[in-house]
Parts: structure tokens; sequence; C-alpha cells
């Protein structure tokens, strides 16, 4: 069984193979995996009915296109009750995989829609200066951290962190430590103030990560 995947549907081909000179009959069902039924995907069920020397037939499963950045999800597909021996081991089960096409989301806070940031020695919120006394690194240079989803790093993958001003200008900061909290579905991820900032204010913060960026909330730097 295969499955080719479209813009809101999965198609799945069943291929019969063997002995095709009878008609058969088999039935089909989807069920969870790490997807669930209504919130990713919606149930199917059926019957496919291949006639004599026929051996591809398909059936489609909708697939749910939320704006929730996921990770990757599995859909079961069980085939069953089959006659004339059209499945061997039934009921047989392969896997749809659903890829998520969301970006990282940077987390705000509820109430002002700014960037959920903070302090990283001090765990106070903005405004950020760029140099700070309290931290103990040599350069006393401000880090902060702020908190993603959707960012699952494999061995060798990075992400690249930046602000921008309000006449646009761009300024990479330096990402120290991205780390996967324990059972949140968030990423935190500490990055460190550039010196290059000449001017105070607000500024947009965003990630990007395989190429998709994120989006742009708000935070406070003084100078």
């Amino acid at each position: 069984m295969r499955t080719r995947s479209l813009p809101t549907r999965v198609t799945v081909s069943v291929t019969r193979s063997g002995n095709t000179s009878n008609a058969s009959t088999i039935n089909y069902a989807t069920a969870n995996g790490s997807a669930t039924q209504a919130s990713d995907y919606t149930s199917t069920t059926g019957s496919l009915q291949f006639a004599s020397g026929e051996t591809v037939k398909t059936f489609v499963v909708p697939i749910i296109d939320d704006a929730l950045v996921e990770g990757n999800e599995t859909i079961n597909v069980v085939l069953s009750s089959p006659d004339s021996g059209a499945v061997e081991g039934s009921p047989f089960t392969s896997t749809i995989l659903i890829l998520d096409d969301d970006k990282p989301l940077i987390l705000t806070d509820e109430i002002t829609a700014r960037a959920a940031v903070l302090d990283s020695v001090t765990m106070f919120r903005e405004s950020f200066s760029l140099r700070n006394i309290f931290n103990f690194s040599s350069d006393q240079r401000t880090r902060i951290m702020f908190f993603a989803t959707g960012i699952d790093l494999l061995p060798g993958e990075s992400i690249t962190v930046q602000l921008e001003d309000t006449d646009h200008h761009l300024y990479p900061l330096v990402v120290e430590d991205i780390r996967k909290l324990p059972t949140f579905p968030f990423s935190q991820i500490t990055v460190k103030l550039p010196d290059s900032i000449t001017v105070e204010g607000d500024f947009q913060l965003s990630l990007t990560f395989h190429g998709v960026t994120s989006n742009k909330p708000l935070i406070q730097i003084v100078r």
C-alpha cells in the first residue's frame, strides 16, 4: 500500500497481487496513530471491490489543515475481512505520515501579544539593557531566553534568531542554548544581545528553522 499527499487529503492506493482472476472485496478503516480523529483528520471507512483482473483501488482520507505546529504525525490504515484471499495475515495495518507544514511559533503574552521573554539571569521581563551587571559571563552581555514551538532539532541542524528595529535594520543574535522542556510542548532558547544595537525601543524578535520564519512579536530594549 502506498500514499500520495494532496493539499488537504491523502489518496491511499491498495494494490492487489498474486492471482487476480477472481473478483474480490476488502474493508478499510482509519485509526489514530499519533494523529487524532477530528482534530487532525476525518475518520474514513468503506470497502474496495476489485473486479476480475483489477489490481489497484484507491480511497481518500481528508486531512485537517490546522494552524498548530505539532510536528509530523501518523494515521493508521487497517485492511480487514478480505474474501478470496485478498490479504494474507488480515487485518493488515499500514501508516500515513502527515508532514507538518506550519511555521515555528514564538510564545507570546496572552494579554499584550508581546514575546514571552525573560532575562536569563535575573528572570525579569522586558525592558532589556544590552549589558547586565548581574550576568556572570566575562562580557556581561545580556542573555535573554524565550520559548517556541515547532522546533525539533536533529543532529547537525540549527536555527537562526534575529531582531529587527523600526527602520528594518536586522541584528543577528548568537544562539547559545536550545533545550526541550520536559512535559512542555515547546523549547527554551537562550540568545545573546548584540552591542551593535544603537537605538532604544521595540524590536521584532523572530527565528528561522528549516527555511521557515516564525511570527515576529515585540520585545523592548534600552541602552
